[in-house]
């Protein structure tokens, strides 16, 4: 395989791991936003909703406090993170908008809102104020978004190696 394949790879590989991120994160929050108007018509604590917060409000944060924090103090690290290398396959980073920053900053917010669904999790398993069919919620929002990335990421992978291969974008 030459250099150029082997970068048409990388970079299949970076987009369809960015949409798959997009699409496990629209889908965690659409079910945090389910359990929460469930929670609160029955009066719970509203913990779905700060992690539903978290995860679409970060990002942008994110984003912004890296380039601004790479451009006030030119760290190795953050200008690997905030600048953009160039695209072989400009198209496809068009198409589904992919941006360096973006991912980091999304995928960032993804691993905290797991971490924070783990502690909901860990809360819901200590106390017994919650009913038995309330207690496996958190693992079971974290469980399906998590294969719905891994299996998106495959599907994306094989759909835009498709793609590209028979002339279809």
């Amino acid at each position: 395989m030459n250099h150029t394949a082997s970068i048409m790879k990388k970079e299949i590989r970076a987009i369809a791991s960015y949409r798959a991120l997009i699409i496990s994160k629209a889908f965690i929050s659409i079910l945090l936003g389910i359990v929460t108007l469930y929670l609160a018509y029955f009066r719970y604590p509203a913990s779905p909703l700060y992690i539903l917060l978290l995860l679409n409000a970060l990002p942008p944060i994110l984003k912004f406090a890296f380039q601004d924090y790479a451009k006030r103090y030119p760290n190795k690290l953050l200008l690997g993170i905030t600048q953009d290398t160039d695209f072989t396959l400009n198209y496809l980073k068009g198409k589904y908008k992919y941006s360096k920053p973006g991912s980091v900053s999304n995928s960032v917010s993804y691993i905290i809102a797991l971490f924070l669904m783990c502690l909901w999790q860990l809360q819901y398993s200590r106390s017994g104020n919650t009913g038995p069919y309330m207690t496996l919620v958190p693992v079971t929002i974290m469980a399906a978004g998590l294969g719905l990335r891994f299996l998106s990421a495959l599907l994306y992978n094989f759909k835009l190696h498709y793609d590209i291969s028979h002339n279809k974008m």
